[in-house]
C-alpha cells in the first residue's frame, strides 16, 4: 500500500481521476483535497480543456509517518476546524 500523501489545490479549471477500487477525484476552481496517492486507473482528464493547480507530494516513509496517523491527526477534534471546512 502507498504510503504517498497528496495535497492539491485547483486554483482554475477542473481535474478528473479515476482511481482503482472505484474511487474519483473532481477538483474544481478553489476546491483543496488532501489523499493517500494511489496508482491510477485511467489517465487524468481536463473536461473544461485546462487546468491551473499546485499539488504537493509528500513521501510519508521518508518522515517515518504512517498515513493512519495522518487521519486520526486531520480528524482529532483538538485541532479545531480551520475555516472553510467541511
Amino acid at each position: 500500500m502507498p504510503n504517498i500523501l497528496e495535497i492539491a489545490y485547483c486554483q482554475a479549471g477542473r481535474f478528473e481521476c479515476e482511481y482503482k477500487h472505484g474511487y474519483v477525484t473532481y477538483l474544481g476552481e478553489g476546491d483543496f483535497a488532501v489523499s493517500i496517492l494511489a496508482p491510477e486507473q485511467e489517465p487524468p482528464a481536463f473536461p473544461i480543456g485546462y487546468y491551473d493547480g499546485i499539488a504537493i507530494i509528500v513521501d510519508l516513509d521518508v518522515n517515518q509517518i504512517h498515513h493512519g496517523d495522518v487521519w486520526r491527526r486531520l480528524g482529532n477534534p483538538s485541532w479545531g476546524n480551520p475555516a472553510g471546512w467541511r
